[in-house]
């Protein structure tokens, strides 16, 4: 645990479902937010398991992630050289583009992240982007589906 991110375990044993589960928040600037990262990456190393990151990282990962004011190329980097240094993907998303707006600019600062382990686990996850109903933020959710799930 930190002041950005709380790290659990989830797990449904009916449909055989166990990861490792990152809840974080990130702080609003590119400098408070530098020990998100090496945080992660510290934690990175005692997990064995799937592991998805799940939250408001308060930065986009690429220049179309955000529309309506220009982006920098500092504001990527520390969320792109996380991703290269970890072998880490953002889930992919469906429905919305956008997580968060202000009414003027929209951008996608809400994230999952999964390891390779995810990935080569639970090929079939992805994220649903919903309506934020009275928040600037859309909420991220998946589904586990019995049906659809791998064992093992």
């Amino acid at each position: 645990m930190s002041n950005q991110f709380v790290l659990g375990r989830m797990q449904v044993n009916s449909i055989g479902f166990e990861c490792d589960f990152t809840a974080v928040y990130g702080l609003h600037t590119i400098q408070d937010r530098t020990s998100l990262w090496s945080g992660l990456k510290n934690l990175s190393d005692t997990l064995q398991l799937p592991w998805v990151i799940i939250g408001d990282c308060k930065t986009i990962l690429e220049v179309d992630d955000r529309v309506g004011s220009p982006v920098q190329d500092a504001e990527i980097r520390d969320l792109s050289d996380f991703f290269q240094d970890m072998d880490i993907s953002e889930l992919k998303s469906v429905a919305r583009t956008y997580t968060w707006t202000n009414s003027h600019v929209h951008s996608k600062l809400d994230k999952a992240i999964v390891n390779t382990k995810w990935i080569l686990k639970f090929t079939h996850l992805e994220v649903e982007v919903i309506d934020r109903g009275c928040s600037d933020h859309s909420p991220n959710i998946f589904m586990l589906d019995e049906k659809r799930s791998t064992r093992g």
